[in-house]
């Protein structure tokens, strides 16, 4: 990683229009280089001089690159889709992925409404023939789209934007989307179906899901035996939705009818079976290809890359919570206070953590509970997990790697603090809790600890005992450690309900040495003792 104060690289490795090096370079302390195309070679070797990199659809980042790039820390995607990247590695590595969903949803519309125009008239088939010099006007016999059903899988941004159009061109639409509400679109004249409706009430279908496990081949031989006969297939959104060996013996068979494709299994399609054929209208990933969108695209990202480097604002992640200024000015008081209860808790519990519990009080704490929760994972696992460089991206899921089970519950309105974070940690021997507030602006307290009420700074090093309350044991405590050259800068006490026991926290200007602990922990009168260092 690189330090504090020095100056923050980006890289581009391919070329955007002069704008958006400007806007990445008018942030103070950023660095900025677009050497134009570069190689996949030469993108993995330069990858580790920069701590963010921005690319479009033609570079690819992958798990080996990210992991040979220890100062990475941020990767931008100039348009929507994301399979260019390995967000997974990204992920374990803390290394947030952005990109610009919806930025370039108008031209990505255009261009699904042109080709099924083009589908619907056979346009690139007559440009041939015209130019081979032959005039074959009944040879490319159209139909209108007018009264047509288009079938929308996916009612996105991109996907609702084809909607209004097919509609202003007097098509009937249908759409399938299982995240998208009736009463959403009611507004719209669009009738969400099930999916086997669609397929069977539809001439034309056109794909705008992403590009995930449910989604793989979602039009298959399976798929196309239930559309109708003639039915067109459009599929400008990724490819690997549509088999494409499938749709070939589709057409083949006389089901399909025609099929234009943006997107492909394989990018580029050199010698695919699709390319063959008459009756498929192919273009290379086109969709988002507008002088507007590009421009659009790229500022967008620019902007997103700069304000996380400049101001840790996240912006459309795909692996981290979004961190917006108004949660910066709500949250950011408590993040490095949640950090330090999570480190804490950790070093309080005997052996691995197992389980977390985190409680948020008030609508400072409960205002993104994901992203205090990635606090209090950062804090419980940095110490254990240093190598990996634990931020708030890598936390959540190196938690879950090591089976740490997360509960993260909104409680009431308490009386004696307006917000307030309750964190318990589980081990297999033992558990431990802490509760902490802010006092002022950045005043980070905790107020409990064990249930046992004090007020304590969590910083430095710390002693934290439990022990017998009566007359001496302080004393002794004290001597032991002025005895071992150790002196107490500040020291808090909570005592138990019926005065029996205390818990001591002390903040020492030194950490102790071992000799001062091993007889801290012969002292009759103290239950328990842990070094916490924060």
């Amino acid at each position: 990683m690189s330090e504090p104060d020095a100056p923050r690289r980006v890289l581009i490795p391919t070329r955007v229009a002069p704008e958006v090096v400007d806007a990445l370079r008018s942030y103070d302390g950023l660095e900025v280089e677009n050497p134009g195309e570069m190689s996949q070679e030469e993108l993995g070797q330069a990858l580790g001089g920069f701590d963010g990199v921005v690319i479009r659809s033609n570079n690819r980042i992958t798990g080996e690159m990210i992991e040979a790039a220890s100062r990475l820390r941020v990767v931008g995607r100039a348009g929507t889709g994301l399979d260019n990247v390995d967000v997974d590695t990204a992920t374990r590595h803390g290394v947030v992925v952005m990109n610009t969903p919806g930025v370039n949803a108008i031209a990505a519309a255009e261009h699904t409404v042109a080709l099924l125009l083009a589908l619907a008239r056979r346009l690139p088939a007559a440009d041939r023939s015209v130019k081979q010099g032959r005039w074959e006007r009944g040879r490319f016999l159209g139909v209108e789209v007018t009264a047509k059903t288009l079938g929308l899988i996916g009612l996105g941004r991109i996907g609702l934007q084809v909607a209004r159009r097919a509609l202003g061109l007097g098509m009937r639409v249908v759409a399938h989307d299982p995240f998208v509400r009736p009463d959403a679109v009611q507004d719209e004249s669009i009738r969400l179906l099930a999916l086997d409706e669609l397929l069977a009430a539809s001439h034309f279908i056109s794909t705008h899901a992403p590009l995930v496990e449910g989604t793989r081949h979602l039009l298959n031989r399976d798929t196309f035996a239930r559309m109708r006969d003639g039915v067109c297939i459009i599929n400008c959104a990724r490819g690997g939705i549509v088999d494409e060996e499938a749709l070939c013996d589709a057409i083949d068979a006389g089901k399909v009818a025609g099929a234009a494709l943006d997107v492909f299994e394989q990018e580029p399609p050199s010698g695919a079976r699709v390319t063959r054929y008459d009756q498929i209208i192919t273009t290379p990933h086109l969709g988002g290809s507008t002088r507007e969108a590009q421009l659009a695209v790229g500022l967008a990202i620019a902007r997103q890359v700069g304000d996380f480097l400049s101001q840790g604002i996240v912006q459309n992640a795909a692996n981290a919570a979004p961190v917006t200024g108004q949660t910066r000015a709500l949250v950011g008081p408590f993040l490095d206070l949640s950090e330090r209860m999570g480190a804490m808790a950790a070093q309080l519990v005997e052996g691995p953590a197992r389980r977390l519990t985190l409680t948020l009080h008030g609508e400072r704490c409960t205002h993104d509970v994901r992203i205090l929760a990635a606090s209090v994972l950062k804090g419980l696992l940095s110490e254990s997990m240093e190598e990996y460089g634990v931020n708030l991206v890598n936390a959540p899921t190196l938690a879950r790697e090591r089976g740490i089970e997360l509960q993260v519950t909104e409680g009431s309105e308490r009386e004696d603090f307006t917000n307030l974070i309750c964190v318990r940690v589980e081990s297999d021997a033992d558990a431990h809790e802490v509760w902490g507030t802010q006092f002022g602006k950045w005043e980070g307290r905790v107020v409990n600890l064990d249930g046992y009420p004090l007020e304590m700074k969590p910083q430095g090093a710390m002693i934290v005992l439990l022990s017998a309350n009566r007359p001496g044991v302080i004393g002794r405590l004290g001597g032991i450690i002025a005895r071992h050259g150790g002196n107490i800068s500040k020291m808090n006490n909570g005592c138990s309900p019926d005065g029996t026991r205390a818990l001591s926290t002390l903040n020492l200007d030194e950490p102790p040495p071992d000799a001062m602990l091993e007889e801290l922990r012969q002292e009759a009168d103290f239950d328990w003792i842990r070094l916490v260092r924060l």
